[in-house]
């Protein structure tokens, strides 16, 4: 099940160093794919795993929450404003396009999602992108947990759970000074910025030594 007691506990997104030892360990293809958009896009984990080649639109570099896979069920979003676009980093982008040609030989996998009111059920028919050969569906959080946790400790960087990769795209974004805190909740599928300076944003001060020069530039 997805550990949700670590969601609001204190801010320890990975800083650029982490990042950088994390995606250049050696791994598989779908992993290193499926780590480079855990922390590059901004999805909650069970967002993420239930992302699928139909919610993509590379060519306008965006895709679409459409569903969530908590507690083995799938789900529309919590509200309407997660039901989203989301924009993509470049290298988010390739990775998914990396990733689409990993999966174009499965077959679609039908799947039945709960709406809103806990009552009505609808059908869908998708191509899963992290898809497990042995299990023929989408890895489960159990599966990749365990895969998360030894590839942390291959690359040497300390553990924290897989819904981190969340914390830290709000963080480095922040850190940038490039953009503000009510785009960061659009992108999060937050209504306001309250959640973001509670729970989902910490300022890194050493991933953030561009500012000032940045501001001496503005302000000539």
């Amino acid at each position: 099940l997805f550990p949700y007691t670590t969601l609001f506990r204190s801010i320890d997104p990975f800083d650029r160093d982490e990042m950088a030892r994390i995606l250049n360990y050696p791994t598989n293809i779908t992993l290193h794919n499926l780590y480079t958009v855990m922390l590059w896009s901004g999805l909650s984990f069970h967002e993420l795993i239930s992302l699928a080649v139909e919610d993509l639109d590379l060519a306008n570099g965006c895709l679409f929450v459409n569903r969530s896979y908590v507690r083995e069920q799938y789900r529309v979003t919590k509200n309407r404003r997660r039901k989203r676009q989301v924009d993509l980093l470049p290298q988010v982008i390739t990775a998914l396009k990396n990733q689409i040609e990993q999966v174009s030989n499965n077959q679609k996998n039908s799947i039945q999602i709960t709406d809103r009111d806990n009552k009505k059920i609808k059908s869908q028919t998708l191509t899963w992108l992290w898809y497990d050969d042995t299990s023929k569906t989408h890895f489960t959080y159990s599966q990749l947990s365990r895969r998360w946790t030894a590839h942390l400790d291959a690359c040497g960087v300390r553990y924290r759970p897989l819904n981190n990769g969340r914390h830290t795209y709000a963080s480095q974004v922040l850190s940038t000074g490039a953009i503000t805190a009510e785009w960061l909740a659009n992108q999060l599928g937050h209504t306001n910025t309250d959640m973001i300076h509670r729970h989902y944003g910490k300022f890194i001060p050493k991933d953030a030594n561009h500012i000032i020069k940045n501001l001496a530039n503005a302000l000539q």
